[in-house]
């Protein structure tokens, strides 16, 4: 049958909703209150409408019912699993597990016996482990769980936990081997079934080795902005193209030797009080940076990258200081970007002075660890919560300047402007080279290191992206730092236990004997991860890039949603959830006015960006249609047989006449239950037509 649904108008706004944990399963006879978004314009008949609560076998007749109850089961323990004192989680002990799931530690190997999946009635118990973070929708598998220094997760089945190997790499660092240990990973050096790694970054053809199920630190390009000499070619070419004025936030750059005539002349210019930092382009940890005040001071026909020194920063007690921001982009196709709200604020050892007698004094003018900790000077600090020594945590300073009546919020949006754009800058190449090297966008991943440092009226100015930043915990500041900081970036990574079809055959792992299966609903579903469009899901890509600056055509690109966009819609909204600490720059509320700055429109930012628009404020009904879809199995369908899911070209008049606000289009419906207490609404009209 057809449902046609007349949707009333809202007669207040919810509120802003935060980030989303995993939500309860609504129940079956809620569950019905959700219909599809009707694609076709609402019908002549709805004067014949009914109840939109339709009974709840309409809708339990197309599901997997054992499915739905396991998932709608998980999600309610894990709700309660994942509950964070003070904002971060603090695993709940379970009472519901079977006795056999149960351990009391992960590092003590010696006590009971690790449970056998045979003796495991049914996948129940394993869906409510807290070993896995479950989706948000039906028929898609739950991802493995991380958790900071101090917590614990349950013990899979050891048939489970042989599939969970780590590749070691010669700079993975404690915190990291820390971190896997409490999830049950093994760390593995020579295995080639590994599922996630960390490691230094390869040559973009390297890419190519790294299989569908497996999980790589780095995206090929990344060196686009993590080098120094790249970066300033990046933002320049932006500034050439958009105006100094839309990224003032990066200081005057030259790259020698190219730039040397350039430089001569603003040298001169500048005057003899001006001072100059000299870097290499392709050093960390503050190697080899120094600063010149005088231009016989730098190297005419060395490979350098000379900057504007910004000689009146912000200080606090005296001393220069930078901040150490990290930056976890899970996509670039659709761009998904995050920012970790707390970081780690480094200050030079020795207070500030701008006469040039001190121009050759590092422990005055660089604020890196590595420098300043071979001061006699330097002061260490291990309370993360205290501003004292000469490392604080983010989240400290920000304390300390609204103690002073600085507006932190006008700074922290004023970082988040200069973290986006400049990922932006890379997102062009960094796609061309993941397409043509990698199997699958879900592979690769990259954590950033962004160093930001404060003028003395506040401005933030970018210093220099890492592609590798320290993770080294020398300190209990730098543990509770890093260790949430990573728990919350391997969450939104969503790294899941493998298809086993995807892993090596017998022959190349050495094995005689038939691999145990993974149940079916906690493994990766290889129809979630097709990359393969049907023409119609072809064509409306190709319909919507071309009309990217046409709003009227443009608003109505959510009027049909096709399997594809079904499934990245449902990656988006389960990624976000599991982001804990890390806020999402893009795509967000505001992401229409970072559309001007891509060098190509990419569909799936175009889709992404709508959603966010529509549903932002109202995430309730954003996942309410969601689970309905995916409650019919309409994401795991390649191709659909539902013409209602086929996309085809929106009527001309209707696209060009109707404004986003006055067109008639589908839109899904909340229950009372699980809409927020500030809507008003009148409960919607179903009319129901015998196919």
């Amino acid at each position: 049958m057809k449902i046609h649904i007349r949707y009333p108008s809202f007669s207040s706004t919810s509120p802003s909703s935060s980030r989303l944990l995993p939500l309860r399963e609504e129940s079956s006879e809620n569950a019905s209150d959700f219909n599809d978004e009707e694609n076709d314009e609402v019908s002549s008949h709805d004067d014949r409408g009914v109840a939109l609560r339709l009974e709840a076998s309409n809708l339990e007749a197309r599901l997997d019912d054992s499915d739905d109850e396991v998932v709608s089961t998980s999600r309610s323990k894990s709700s309660q699993a994942i509950s964070k004192s003070q904002g971060r989680s603090q695993v709940e002990s379970k009472s519901g597990i079977k006795a056999n799931l149960k351990s009391n530690s992960l590092k003590s190997k010696s006590r009971d016996r690790a449970p056998s999946l045979s003796r495991v009635h049914s996948d129940r118990d394993l869906l409510e482990s807290t070993a896995f973070i479950p989706s948000l929708f039906n028929h898609v598998p739950p991802v493995l769980r991380f958790v900071p220094d101090g917590e614990e997760v349950d013990q899979l089945p050891l048939e489970i936990r042989k599939y969970l190997k780590w590749k070691l790499s010669p700079i993975t660092p404690n915190v990291i081997k820390d971190l896997i240990a409490r999830s049950g990973f093994k760390a593995t050096k020579n295995d080639h079934t590994w599922l996630g790694t960390w490691g230094k970054h390869m040559k973009s053809p390297m890419f190519k080795s790294i299989r569908e199920y497996q999980k790589f630190n780095h995206v090929p390009g990344s060196f686009q902005i993590g080098r120094k000499d790249r970066l300033w070619r990046t933002l320049a070419a932006m500034q050439a193209k958009f105006g100094r004025k839309e990224l003032d936030f990066v200081p005057q750059t030259y790259v020698l030797p190219g730039d040397w005539e350039l430089l001569k002349r603003d040298f001169e210019e500048a005057g003899p009080k001006e001072k100059w930092i000299v870097k290499p382009p392709a050093s960390a940890r503050g190697n080899g940076i120094r600063l010149a005040g005088k231009l016989t001071q730098i190297p005419k026909k060395r490979a350098v990258v000379v900057q504007k020194y910004i000689s009146r920063p912000y200080l606090i007690n005296d001393s220069k200081f930078d901040l150490r921001l990290y930056v976890y982009v899970t996509s670039f196709d659709p761009l998904r970007v995050y920012l970790y709200e707390d970081g780690l604020t480094r200050f030079a050892s020795r207070k500030y002075s701008s006469s040039m007698k001190d121009i050759s004094d590092r422990f005055i003018h660089l604020t890196n660890f590595s420098v300043n900790k071979n001061n006699s000077d330097y002061t260490p600090n291990d309370d993360e919560n205290a501003c004292i020594g000469h490392k604080w945590s983010l989240a400290a300073l920000w304390g300390y300047l609204k103690e002073r009546g600085v507006d932190t919020d006008k700074i922290w949006e004023e970082i988040k402007d200069l973290v986006l754009k400049t990922i932006i800058g890379a997102e062009d190449s960094v796609n061309t080279l993941i397409k043509s090297n990698c199997r699958r966008k879900y592979c690769v991943h990259e954590l950033f290191g962004f160093d930001v440092i404060l003028d003395d009226r506040l401005k933030p100015y970018i210093i220099e992206v890492n592609i590798s930043p320290s993770l080294h915990s020398a300190s209990p500041l730098d543990i509770s730092v890093k260790s949430n900081m990573l728990s919350d970036l391997f969450n939104a990574a969503g790294i899941m236990l493998p298809d086993l079809l995807e892993m090596d055959t017998p022959e190349e792992t050495g094995r005689t004997h038939k691999p145990v299966p993974i149940p079916k609903r906690l493994r990766f579903d290889r129809r979630l991860g097709s990359q393969t469009l049907q023409p119609d899901e072809r064509a409306k890509h190709a319909f919507y890039v071309q009309k990217v600056s046409n709003p009227s055509i443009m608003s109505t690109i959510l009027d049909i949603l096709t399997p594809d966009d079904i499934r990245m819609l449902i990656e988006i909204e389960d990624e976000h959830t599991r982001c804990g600490g890390f806020q999402r720059l893009f795509p967000s509320h505001n992401s229409r006015h970072y559309l001007k700055y891509f060098e190509t429109p990419r569909y799936y930012n175009l889709l992404a960006v709508d959603w966010i628009e529509k549903y932002g404020q109202r995430s309730q009904q954003g996942l309410a249609l969601l689970r309905l879809l995916t409650a019919q199995k309409i994401h795991l369908q390649n191709p659909t047989e539902n013409s209602k899911f086929k996309w085809s070209a929106p009527d001309p008049f209707r696209a060009m006449s109707a404004s986003p606000q006055k067109r008639t289009r589908a839109a899904p419906c909340v229950p009372e239950s699980a809409s927020h207490s500030s809507l008003s609404r009148t409960p919607p009209v179903v009319a129901v037509e015998s196919s």
